[in-house]
């Protein structure tokens, strides 16, 4: 990624949220790179306000070869951030965002790629895309929806036992 993406860009910084064992993670990167890692890369602790991270950021990537619900993607979209993503099974789901961009996981040129299309949007339509994502993450994923899907469900099971009780709308 480096020698596509950085030589054509220096505007860049690439945050490598760790998870409990960071100094695991460090030697790896360092490990893979050579030991020279390189000045946009940043490895940091995850923090107990992941919403700080979110907010610093202008897209968010997710490159796994396996999810199963992949919390942190739908995290992003309500945070209004464009996603890459591995198109990998657990993120059926996002499939109908507007704001997500898959890629075939670990195919680097098109990880690339995306990364490029993404960086290189006009400001408008990368507002668009985080916006389109956000109202997607809550429209199909809030408190509300969540209880309203419940609610159905009872009401339709009810109905099937002979309950005529009707269908209640929050």
């Amino acid at each position: 990624m480096e020698n596509n993406i950085a030589k054509a860009r220096n505007d860049f910084v690439v945050l490598l949220v760790g998870a409990q064992q960071l100094e695991v993670l460090e030697d790896y990167v360092k490990h893979a790179l050579e030991g020279k890692v390189p000045k946009w890369l940043r490895i940091v602790a995850p923090r107990q306000c992941a919403a700080d991270y979110y907010g610093a950021a202008d897209l968010f990537l997710s490159a796994s070869r396996w999810e199963g619900f992949p919390y942190a993607v739908l995290e992003a979209m309500v945070n209004k951030l464009p996603i890459i993503s591995s198109d990998i099974r657990g993120l059926e789901w996002a499939k109908g965002a507007e704001g997500v961009r898959f890629f075939a996981s670990c195919d680097l040129h098109e990880l690339i790629a995306s990364i490029h299309a993404l960086l290189n949007s006009d400001k408008q339509e990368h507002l668009h895309a985080g916006k389109a994502n956000h109202d997607f993450a809550v429209e199909g994923f809030s408190v509300r929806r969540w209880a309203q899907n419940i609610l159905d469900y009872y009401s339709k099971l009810t109905r099937a036992h002979g309950d005529s009780t009707p269908n209640t709308q929050p």
